[in-house]
């Protein structure tokens, strides 16, 4: 009689031990989700970020633009006065 007392506080035990456990990694689970979902969001606002800036990179020419600023005439500099 006591064994069998003993067998069913045992495995209550155990299930109630099991049930808990479930329950901790089923809220694990939802915030790993939600955690991943944010960051695949954030990342992929990244990325578009990243095309954009490329594309306006890739539309600038830098030779042409930094030889007009570098030919341009600077009449304020006196060549005449450098001894």
């Amino acid at each position: 009689m006591i064994a069998q007392l003993v067998i069913i506080l045992v495995l209550a035990t155990a299930s109630l031990v099991c049930l808990w456990f479930a329950r901790i990694n089923r809220s694990c689970r939802a915030e790993h989700l939600l955690e991943m979902t944010t960051m695949i969001d954030r990342l992929s606002q990244h990325k578009s970020q990243i095309t954009i800036r490329q594309q306006a990179l890739d539309a600038y020419r830098f030779q042409e633009y930094n030889l007009n600023e570098a030919l341009r005439p600077q009449w304020e500099i006196s060549l005449d006065s450098v001894n």
